[in-house]
C-alpha cells in the first residue's frame, strides 16, 4: 500500500485517523492520572515526556525501568518512578508496580508500549477493561521478523486495548484496512527539533561541492549489514571517506573487513556520539547517510541536518522512520543488497548538486514535522479521544 504522496517540500499524509496537531489543544474534560509505562527513558524522548507533562497539567506519572538514561537535571523535571524488570521463564517478562498504577483509583488512563512479551501488560490491560479505565498500547505495530502468530499476539493485545498509537501513518493505515473498528491514532517519531535547530546553526559546515563524507549512524551489529557501505566505498573516488558512528559488537570484524577491502585509511570510527554538538558537525559536513537494514530514528537526525538518506527499499527491514524517506524527494531508496546501485547513487549525488540541494531542503522540511513537541500533542488527542 502507498501510503505517502511527496512532493518537494516533504511529504503529506493520507487522510487517517491520526490526530490533527491544533485539535488537540482542547480543554481536557476529564481528570485522573494518566499512567504511561516505558522500558526506558532515554534522553532523546525528554522533551516528547517534558512537554507531555506540561500539556497534562499535572496528570501524568512515568513509570520505566533501566539505568538512568537522562542527565539528573531533565530526569528531576519528569514526574518520573523507576522500578524493576524481572526475566520469567519462557522469555516473558514483568515490570513492577504496574498492576499497583492500574488499580489506583487515582488512575484514568494507561499507555503502554506494544510488547507482547510484557505479561504484566497484558494483565494491566485486562484489568483497566474490567475497571472501566481508558488503555492505550503504543508501538511500531509490526516486527522486522513479522510472521502470522506474533500478528496475533499483537492484534489480540491491541483488541484489548481502548486505541493504538503508531509512530506512521502508513503502518496505521494498513492496520485499519485490516482491522476495522480498531481505533487508531498516530504520534510521528521525532526528535527535539529545536535543539537540533540551534546546533545546526552553531556548526561550520562546507559548501555542497565539498562534501565527501558518507556516513553510517547505527549500532554495529551484523544484521545492520555495514559491510555494504564499504563496499560502495571501495567503488567510489579515493577522496571520498566513510563515517561510522556508533559502536556494537561487530566493530571488530567491520574493522578487519575495511582493512581486507585496503579502505581502511577512508574509514572514520567515531563510536557512540550524543553530544548535539558534534553530531552537527558531522551530519552538517556529510553528503549522505546510508542504512542498508534496521534504519530507526537516526534517519529522522540525518534529515534533521538536511543531510539525505539512502536507504535499501526492503521497508520492512527498517523501523518505522524508514517510510517518511520518499524516493527522490528528501532521499534515495537502492535495491535491498545492491552494492553497485548504492555505489552509483553515491556517485550522482557527487556530480549533481543540484539534485543534493533539493533532497538536503526536502529533507529539512520533513524533519521539521518530526518534532518531540508535535509527538506530545498527537499523543495528549489519543488520551482525550479514550477518556470521551
Amino acid at each position: 500500500m502507498d501510503c505517502w504522496r511527496g512532493n518537494a517540500a516533504g511529504f503529506h499524509s493520507l487522510p487517517s485517523r491520526s490526530v490533527d496537531v491544533d485539535d488537540t489543544r482542547r480543554p481536557m474534560r476529564s481528570s485522573g492520572r494518566v499512567v504511561l509505562v516505558q522500558p526506558a527513558v532515554p534522553t532523546y524522548r525528554t522533551a516528547m515526556f517534558v512537554a507531555l507533562t506540561g500539556l497534562l497539567r499535572g496528570r501524568l506519572r512515568l513509570i520505566a525501568s533501566g539505568e538512568p538514561l537522562l542527565p539528573e537535571s531533565q530526569g528531576n523535571s519528569l514526574p518520573l518512578a523507576r522500578v524493576r524488570t524481572y526475566r520469567l521463564p519462557g522469555g516473558l517478562l514483568w515490570q513492577a508496580k504496574i498492576i499497583s498504577a492500574v488499580c489506583s483509583s487515582a488512575t484514568r488512563t494507561v499507555v503502554l508500549p506494544w510488547n507482547t512479551r510484557y505479561l504484566s501488560h497484558w494483565i494491566a490491560l485486562l484489568l483497566a477493561r474490567a475497571l472501566g479505565k481508558a488503555a492505550l498500547v503504543w508501538g511500531h505495530g509490526y516486527s522486522k521478523s513479522e510472521s502470522a502468530f506474533r500478528h496475533s499476539l499483537r492484534s489480540w493485545m491491541a483488541r484489548l486495548a481502548s486505541g493504538v498509537v503508531f509512530y506512521d501513518d502508513c503502518t496505521a493505515q494498513q492496520w485499519r484496512a485490516r482491522h476495522r473498528g480498531l481505533a487508531v491514532f498516530v504520534c510521528r517519531n521525532g526528535l527535539d527539533q529545536v535543539s537540533i535547530a540551534a546546533a545546526r546553526a552553531a556548526a561550520s559546515v562546507p559548501s555542497s561541492r565539498e562534501r565527501k563524507l558518507v556516513l553510517f549512524c547505527s549500532r554495529l551489529f551484523a544484521e545492520n549489514r555495514t559491510e555494504e557501505v564499504i563496499d560502495a566505498l571501495c567503488a567510489l573516488p579515493d577522496d571520498v571517506r566513510l563515517g561510522i558512528i556508533g559502536d556494537g559488537p561487530h566493530r571488530g570484524a567491520l574493522m578487519e573487513y575495511a582493512r581486507r577491502a585496503n579502505v581502511a585509511d577512508r574509514v572514520e570510527w567515531h563510536g557512540p556520539v550524543y553530544d548535539e554538538a558534534c553530531l552537527a558537525g558531522l551530519f552538517g559536513a556529510a553528503l549522505c547517510t546510508v542504512y542498508p537494514a534496521n534504519g530507526g530514528l537516526s534517519i529522522v537526525h540525518a534529515m534533521s541536518y538536511g543531510c539525505p538518506p539512502l536507504i535499501g527499499d526492503d521497508l520492512g527491514r527498517h523501523g518505522p522512520e524508514a517510510r517518511f524517506v520518499r524516493d527522490g524527494i528528501n532521499g534515495l531508496l537502492y535495491r535491498s543488497r545492491s552494492v553497485p546501485q548504492l555505489a552509483e547513487l553515491i556517485r550522482h549525488l557527487l556530480k549533481d548538486r543540484e539534485l543534493w540541494a533539493r533532497l538536503s531542503h526536502a529533507a529539512l522540511a520533513t524533519a521539521s514535522d518530526l518534532d518531540t513537541r508535535k509527538m506530545a500533542d498527537s499523543m495528549l488527542g489519543a488520551i482525550c479521544a479514550v477518556e470521551e
